[in-house]
């Protein structure tokens, strides 16, 4: 996510955050009459600038998704949070044979990263890669994601773990909901439909 804000806002903020540092040390230094020195000056933009680092590190992990709360526009311009639990149908097919495998995914979601975990009644999937996209044209965003699915051992058989790749078509406001197809090593391929589950408040 981190790609799809322009370098100029961060250089932007630092400036700011340096200058209205040195403005209110100025401002200090003036009103009680004390002399301004290079010492000085290079400890309150040493300050600033760890003051910065610790927020935007708060930022990058957690207080993004609060701006995101407050901002929905921020979904369709940076990219939309789907961090959370879902259920999850995987719609099969292989040569001859389909079906339908309810599971649980687990996406986890920062401004840096972003995984996603799947729980079957047969198997558990890892991610390898996650990689948020937008469509170069339309600004439509999508998650192409490499995962590894490793099977369960029940009735004392268990299968070769294999791996998948799908593209994740994500809508950009009101995401309650995405899916797309995949594609697997075992020559399957089918369709994932994802439905966010709705935790129920903490009173």
């Amino acid at each position: 996510m981190l790609k799809f804000v322009p370098i100029r806002l961060f250089v932007g903020i630092i400036a700011f955050t340096i200058l209205v540092g040195l403005s209110v040390y100025g401002a200090c230094m003036a009103m009680f009459g004390l002399p301004l020195s290079l010492r000085s000056i290079l400890a309150i933009v040493s300050a600033a600038v760890t003051l910065l680092n610790f927020t935007f590190s708060i930022f990058l992990y957690f207080g993004w998704r609060l701006l995101w709360r407050r901002i929905p526009a921020l979904n369709r311009i940076v990219f939309p949070d789907i961090n959370g639990r879902w259920n999850m149908e995987i719609h099969w097919q292989k040569e001859t044979d389909s079906g339908v495998v309810n599971a649980v995914a687990e996406v986890n979601q920062s401004f840096l990263k972003i995984s996603m975990e799947v729980l079957s009644e047969d198997s558990s999937s890892q991610t390898l890669i996650a990689e948020p996209k937008k469509d170069a044209e339309s600004g439509s965003p999508s998650l192409y994601y490499i995962y590894l699915v490793t099977p369960k051992l029940l009735d004392g058989k268990i299968g070769s773990p294999y791996f998948g790749s799908a593209i994740l078509k994500i809508p950009s406001k009101d995401v309650t909901e995405f899916g797309g197809n995949y594609w697997t090593d075992k020559q399957s391929k089918g369709h994932f439909r994802l439905n966010k589950i709705v935790e129920p408040e903490v009173a």
